[in-house]
């Protein structure tokens, strides 16, 4: 619910940083799981490029547990 990034599958760069005040903040993963937190529905992005998998094209899904 604070934004910050406890797993990784591949362990990469934003593992242990904040979604919602870290240097990605602005990326659509951020955007999806504060729109997630303010809804409190399970939503999933578009296709979109992601810094840390090295700007691969990724799926993001969030949900609320």
């Amino acid at each position: 619910m604070k934004g910050n990034i406890l797993f990784s599958v591949t362990a990469e760069e934003d593992l242990g940083s904040n979604l919602f005040t870290g240097p990605y903040h602005d990326s659509d993963l951020a955007k999806l799981c504060r729109l997630a937190v303010k809804t409190g529905r399970p939503l999933s992005s578009d296709v979109t490029s992601y810094g840390p998998s090295g700007k691969q094209k990724t799926l993001f899904n969030a949900q609320l547990m």
